[in-house]
């Protein structure tokens, strides 16, 4: 829980969360933590296969776009957020 004394409070999400599938496929997301200063909600995950190799890797902000790393210089979009309908804010 951020900002519990002054400022709008919300909930960041920090840590490893690791997702198995029923292929025996294994995917470890780390969520980063923003800190006071740092961009919020980078997260990175890597999938590992049933001979627990990596198979590829994901990078960026949840709250913005996804991707898979092809290669050092090259991404490829896997998820990309929509805009928030009007008045979010009242809402969500």
């Amino acid at each position: 829980m951020r900002n519990i004394m002054v400022g709008t409070k919300y909930l960041e999400h920090v840590g490893t969360l690791s997702v198995k599938g029923s292929n025996r496929y294994r995917c470890d997301i780390e969520f980063k933590e923003a800190g006071m200063w740092g961009s919020p909600n980078i997260v990175n995950a890597s999938v590992f296969n049933i001979k627990d190799r990596v198979e590829t890797r994901l990078e960026g902000k949840r709250h913005e776009q996804v991707s898979r790393i092809i290669s050092k210089n090259q991404l490829e979009v896997l998820s990309r957020a929509s805009e928030l309908p009007p008045q979010a804010g009242d809402y969500y």
